[in-house]
Formats: C-alpha cells, sequence, structure tokens
C-alpha cells in the first residue's frame, strides 16, 4: 500500500545518501565495493522476504506447456544447454539454464577437467533462433588463470596435461595437438575470473556485471564450492 511504498522509498533515500561519499570519494577498490553494497541493499528493498508467495500447480503447468512449445519449434536446438558430451546429454537432456549442478567426486579423479569440458560444449553451441554463441564465465579461486588455460587446452588437444608440462618431448603430433586445442578455444566466448575467496554476494555480482555487457552468458561456473567464503554469523 501507500505506507509501505512511502518507506521504501525513505529506505531508498537513506541508503543512497549514506553511499554517496564513499562512492563519490573512495579509492577505486573502495568505490566499487561501495557501489555493490548500494546495489545489494537495493535489491533487498525491491525484493522483501513477505513477497514471496507460493504459485499454485496448475499455474505452473500452463506456464510450462509454453516451454514445451518453445522447445519443440526449436527442434534439436533446445533451449537446455548441452555439455558436448553425447552420452551425458543423451541421458540428462541438457542442463536447464536454472539448474545448480554440483559436481562431485574423490580429489583427483578430473572433477575440474570434466567442468572445463563442459565449459566448452556450451561455448561451442550458439544461442536457438541467432548465431551467437554461448557465453561461458568461471570463478577459479583454485586455479589460476594460465592453469585453466593449460587445462583447456589438453582438453581440446585430447592429451595430457602431463604433455603440456614437457614441451621439449612432444612430437609433431603433439604440437598439431596443441595447436588443434588452441584453435578450438580461441574463439569461445569464455571468461575467466581468477580470484580467491569469493563470498556468494561478489560471484553474484560480477556475475550480473557480466551479463549485463554479455548477454549471450549461459553458464556460471565455479571451481570450486569449499572455497567461496561463508557468510559471517
Amino acid at each position: 500500500g501507500m505506507v509501505a511504498d512511502n518507506y521504501h522509498r525513505r529506505l531508498v533515500l537513506e541508503i543512497m545518501d549514506e553511499m554517496r561519499e564513499p562512492i563519490q570519494s573512495g579509492t577505486i577498490d573502495t568505490s566499487s565495493q561501495a557501489m555493490d553494497e548500494l546495489v545489494k541493499r537495493l535489491s533487498a528493498i525491491r525484493k522483501p522476504r513477505d513477497e514471496v508467495k507460493p504459485v499454485r500447480l496448475g499455474e505452473i503447468i500452463t506456464d510450462y506447456t509454453d516451454t514445451l512449445d518453445r522447445r519443440l519449434r526449436n527442434g534439436e536446438e533446445s533451449d537446455t544447454l548441452k555439455t558436448g558430451i553425447e552420452e551425458l546429454d543423451a541421458i540428462t537432456g541438457g542442463m536447464n539454464a536454472e539448474d545448480l549442478v554440483i559436481i562431485a567426486a574423490r580429489p583427483g579423479m578430473g572433477k575440474t577437467e570434466l567442468a572445463l569440458k563442459i565449459a566448452e560444449g556450451v561455448a561451442s553451441r550458439v544461442i536457438p533462433g541467432s548465431d551467437v554463441r554461448r557465453g561461458v564465465l568461471i570463478f577459479s579461486m583454485e586455479m589460476s588463470a594460465l592453469q585453466i588455460a593449460e587445462r583447456s587446452i589438453a582438453n581440446a588437444g585430447r592429451m595430457s596435461v602431463s604433455v603440456l608440462r614437457n614441451p621439449a618431448s612432444m612430437d609433431d603430433e603433439g604440437w598439431a595437438r596443441v595447436a588443434n586445442g588452441m584453435s578450438q578455444l580461441a574463439d569461445l566466448d569464455v571468461w575467466v575470473v581468477d580470484a580467491s575467496r569469493l563470498s556468494v554476494e561478489e560471484i553474484r555480482s560480477i556475475a550480473e556485471r557480466h551479463k549485463q555487457e554479455n548477454p549471450n552468458l549461459s553458464l556460471i561456473m565455479a571451481d570450486y564450492l569449499g572455497l567461496i567464503e561463508k557468510p559471517k554469523a
């Protein structure tokens, strides 16, 4: 109602007044942090928890018929994200854009390699109804950007990372695989954020800015969950 609207308006003005000084007068880093905080707090006002309401299943089913119709019209170019791994896609039908997919296994079993293979597969496909390839954003909190590139090249060239680490022993076929891997990856719209100990809010803020600049962003990958900063109690 009107009372709630006036309250929210006052709250927005108070937050803007509070954040104006650090945004205007701070360093680049502090100004950036202040802007992120401003966006976070304004978003919280626009989506108060008491506005989260149950939705009747019948209404959801009506919306789902639109999804089915779109997939039918797109045919093989379904709006689900294909990993590029045919056997996996045949079982799952691909990933929905809203899905949270967690790759779990013991250490050293190849989780990062699988994730990078999926990233390459998603980025190799165009968005249905367009000629624009899908974009991928990778948050690498354990490995450096160069390590991610190295593993991606090894994946694309179908070779072991250990071979890339000893290039003096590579033959002509090995170098051909390297060149092939690099050429496959060079034009993909894959971006890497090389930073450790990011919080969920920081990841979301970076991803939202990237999405605004790159509307084709279709997949966000974080390696790995255990390194994401937990909210302080």
